[in-house]
């Protein structure tokens, strides 16, 4: 082989040796680029990770609080109870509740009665009603709730719920009356009635 051929082979040696380093480089920089984009990928995964972590942990801390702060309401209103303990007999029926319970409902012949006894003294704390104590559980019940009622606490048979009605108009309790004829209403509309 002549010299020019030996250079030859040899530049297209070095040439090829050249693509190779070259393509080695350019791989090398693709696979670089690539790792660079995982361990992005990586910090950016462990950062809202982290973030998640920490919300659910916040909140957490705030369903803790809240619970401790409902608790925390409830005892303060058991202690409040406390204090105004008074004793209903309802048609020779003893019943416990509050002064509380009974002034929920300011137009109520039970909070005009409260109102009235701090003025003048009750017998031992007993307020004596003449009435029928069949359905004053339901009575004190929505004076509990604050004047509403659960759906499935509403009787659904005309005769209690017009015993009921006869009651709430009795005390004065315009809401629990508008709860039940609503209730005989919808009776009347299902045919139920």
């Amino acid at each position: 082989m002549s010299d020019a051929n030996e250079n030859e082979k040899g530049e297209n040696d070095m040439s090829v040796m050249k693509g190779k380093k070259v393509n080695d480089v350019e791989k090398k920089g693709v696979r670089d680029e690539r790792l660079e984009v995982k361990r992005d990928i990586s910090k950016e995964t462990d950062s809202i990770v982290l973030k998640q972590t920490v919300n659910r942990k916040k909140e957490s801390n705030n369903d803790v609080r809240s619970r401790g702060m409902e608790i925390q309401s409830r005892l303060k209103e058991l202690l409040q109870l406390q204090n105004s303990k008074i004793m209903l007999n309802v048609g020779g029926c003893k019943m416990e509740t509050s002064r509380i319970t009974l002034s929920k409902d300011p137009e109520s012949l039970f909070a005009k009665a409260i109102e009235s006894s701090e003025h003048c003294c009750l017998n031992n704390n007993v307020i004596f009603i003449d009435r029928d104590p069949t359905h004053m559980r339901f009575i004190l019940n929505y004076l509990r709730y604050n004047g509403s009622m659960p759906e499935a606490i509403i009787p659904r048979d005309r005769r209690h719920l017009t015993e009921i009605l006869h009651e709430a108009e009795y005390y004065n309790l315009k809401g629990l009356s508008s709860i039940l004829w609503k209730r005989l209403n919808l009776l009347l509309e299902w045919g139920e009635v």
